[in-house]
């Protein structure tokens, strides 16, 4: 079975008194007491209004007086170069300011300055010889003098309080006055502080100032001879050309380089040898010489097909060709010199190079360091001139702004007479006083009813009353194997038994109005009773319909439905008191039985006070992952006069089923298990009637059943 992780809000509402109709509640009985004390709570009504009356007259009246002050935003001000980083919460501010306005320095003036120290009204028991004290006056007007920020809003409501309205008024104006006034005070001793403090910042900056300047033209004086503003990049560009012409010398001389070696190796070797070195083939003599061998060559050939060796015209074309080889290997071994001559030159010319390549770099750091240096003196001698002007305009701005009267607030309702008074309030205190009398004689009546003695009980063989309680439905008798009942009732077959159980389910589905319960608990008032079957047969009804459903063995003495539903199994088999106890997982013990859509958690092993675990976290949170994943849920508790208070169960059921075996349960168990089930929040949904003896098949009724079980409504 696959559980779903529940949430808090799918938790069970708990069935509520006022919905179902059982849960009546006696008026008259609870009525009759005070009704029989009704004159004690006439004169302690009558009472308690004529002393109201009493106080009125001798309370004397004030009135109010009331100013609205609007808080400006707030503002750093001119001292504050940096507004966002000093500026505080603005509620905080508004809260600041409501509190700032009735602080004791100024109640203390304000009644100083209306002579308020000398009315008796306000200090009845004070000597007249002796003045008040600032502690005393500011206690007895603490309480006449409010401030309150309106929510959600900057404007704060000054109300002053007093005897007659005029003063009332004066109070509020004089306030105002002298909040206004400790204000401008306080900001022109800061400012001058802060002018103070600023002069003294800018009398050191000017030094330092100086002090940068001065040594920044001192730099400038002592390398005068060296071109800072362009000479250094005029030096780098220098390095890139001497660096350049150093990569071509050297790709030169290398070349050079390779030549000489072939020559070191042609030294003795003919004259035309030396036309393999690249260098000598590639000169333009040599190339032009042998241009000419080529084509005499080719002209010689073709004399040589037609004429004899003794022929002028053979003989001198011989000779020329000769002369034309002889001239080029003279200019060959020429060209051999100008090579060794050329890389002795490209050699001399790469090391001159390096020489100045080298040279220049020193140069150019040294530029650097002294260009690195002045550009730090400038940005000194830059800062402090920056800092010097922020001071002195901030220093300006300070001295403006000490002359100004400055507040962070505007009158948005200047105080007026009010001539109607506040205090007292005549209809509270005559309404107060009626509801207090009322409770008084209340209190006086409930109290002489519980001093009354307690009645007689009643004697043990007085006949007890059958219980009201209205009946969900009669079972016959089984009269067949357990199983296969359950059987029965899960394919719906239509027999009297499983008729029976189904007229339960149409009971407990109209039940309420606004909903069907989904979890049941089955419980009985007698330990004969057989709660277990009951629980079962319905469980397999509802299963039979389609709905996923989970019977939960709560009664720790019966392993009956383990030993139907489940299958032989060779080990253990574990249930409720594993679950909640050993903290194994919900798959471990709830387990599938022989009927479709039908789960069992059996009771599992006996622990001592097992019942205990009901109550606590664990089977609450079983609760809510059946609730959450299954459509039923059977509670089979044991008999509820043997349930240990507080009725935990009961806490997550919707309904609440009492089984009562037809001819043996007597009225007084039925009483009592009905009276233990009604409590705050829960009664009893209904009687099921079990082994229920059809009238057309029976025509007399046991004599020791209660009465409103023996005569039953049940056909066969």
């Amino acid at each position: 079975m696959k559980l779903a992780l529940p949430t808090e809000s799918n938790l069970p509402q708990l069935p509520n008194s006022g919905d179902r109709p059982d849960a009546d509640i006696d008026f008259k009985r609870m009525l009759k007491p005070i009704l029989s004390c009704l004159p004690f709570i006439v004169v302690s009504t009558l009472l308690c209004v004529g002393g109201a009356f009493l106080y009125l007259l001798k309370t004397p009246k004030k009135y109010a007086s009331n100013a609205v002050l609007e808080v400006k935003q707030f503002n750093p001000g001119l001292l504050s170069k940096d507004a966002g980083n000093n500026m505080v919460n603005a509620l905080e501010e508004q809260h600041t300011f409501e509190q700032s306005l009735i602080n004791r320095t100024l109640i203390v003036a304000m009644g100083r300055a209306l002579k308020l120290d000398e009315d008796k009204r306000l200090l009845p028991l004070l000597d007249a010889s002796q003045p008040a004290t600032d502690a005393q006056l500011a206690k007895a007007l603490g309480s006449l003098v409010q401030a309150d920020l309106r929510r959600g809003t900057r404007l704060v409501d000054l109300k002053t309080t007093y005897y007659d309205a005029e003063t009332a008024k004066s109070m509020a104006d004089k306030m105002i006055e002298l909040f206004v006034e400790q204000g401008n005070s306080q900001e022109s001793g800061a400012s001058v502080l802060a002018s103070s403090s600023l002069a003294k910042e800018a009398e050191r900056l000017k030094a330092k100032l100086a002090l940068s300047e001065k040594s920044l033209q001192e730099f400038k004086e002592s390398n005068s001879n060296v071109s800072t503003d362009g000479g250094y990049n005029t030096s780098l560009e220098r390095i890139k050309e001497l660096n350049t012409q150093f990569s071509k010398a050297k790709g030169l001389r290398l070349q050079l380089e390779s030549d000489i070696a072939r020559l070191e190796l042609l030294a003795n070797a003919e004259p035309a040898s030396l036309l393999k070195v690249a260098s000598i083939s590639t000169m333009p003599e040599v190339q032009e010489l042998i241009k000419e061998i080529d084509a005499e060559e080719s002209r010689f050939i073709a004399l040589k097909e037609w004429c004899a060796r003794r022929h002028p015209r053979y003989m001198e074309a011989e000779k020329k060709l000769t002369f034309l080889k002889n001239t080029r290997d003279a200019a060959a071994q020429a060209a051999a010199s100008r090579v060794r001559s050329s890389y002795d030159s490209a050699l001399e010319t790469e090391n001159r190079l390096l020489t100045a390549i080298t040279e220049q770099e020193k140069s150019s750091v040294e530029l650097g360091k002294l260009i690195a240096q002045l550009n730090q003196l400038e940005n000194e001698a830059r800062s402090d001139r920056a800092l010097l002007e922020s001071v002195s305009q901030r220093l300006k701005e300070t001295d403006v702004s000490s002359r100004l009267a400055v507040s962070n607030f505007r009158i948005s309702e200047a105080p007026i007479v009010q001539p109607e008074a506040i205090s007292p309030k005549k209809t509270q205190v005559v309404g107060l006083a009626l509801a207090a009398g009322l409770l008084l004689g209340c209190g006086i009546a409930i109290g002489l009813e519980i001093l009354k003695p307690a009645a007689p009980l009643v004697e043990m063989d007085a006949p007890v009353p059958a219980p009201e309680i209205p009946v969900l439905a009669e079972l016959p008798a089984a009269g067949m194997d357990p199983l296969s009942l359950a059987m029965d009732c899960a394919h719906l077959r239509h027999t009297p038994q499983c008729a029976a159980y189904r007229t339960l389910r149409s009971s407990l589905t109209f039940m309420r109005q606004d909903k069907e319960p989904r979890s049941i608990v089955m419980t009985a008032a007698g330990s004969s009773d057989n709660t277990s079957l009951c629980a079962l047969n319905l469980a397999a009804t509802y299963a039979g319909e389609g709905l996923r459903t989970l019977i939960i063995e709560m009664n720790f003495k019966s392993n009956e439905l383990e030993s139907l539903l489940l299958e032989e199994a060779t080990g253990t088999v574990r249930g409720l008191t594993d679950g909640l106890a050993g903290g194994c997982s919900i798959s471990g013990f709830c387990h599938t039985t022989k009927i479709q859509n039908l789960f069992l958690i059996p009771t599992g092993q006996n622990i001592p006070n097992a019942a205990a675990l009901l109550a606590g976290p664990n089977f609450r949170e079983l609760m809510l992952l059946a609730w959450n994943s299954l459509d039923r849920i059977i509670l089979s508790a044991p008999p509820v006069l043997q349930m240990p208070e507080p009725l935990v169960p009961l806490r997550y059921a919707e309904a609440v089923c009492l089984v009562a075996k037809s001819g043996k349960t007597s009225n007084a168990e039925l009483s009592e298990a009905v009276k233990r089930l009604k409590f705050p929040g829960h009664s009893p949904a209904g009687l099921i009637m079990s082994d229920v003896v059809p009238r057309i098949m029976s025509g007399v009724t046991s004599q020791n059943s209660p009465s409103f079980l023996k005569e039953s409504s049940f056909a066969a």
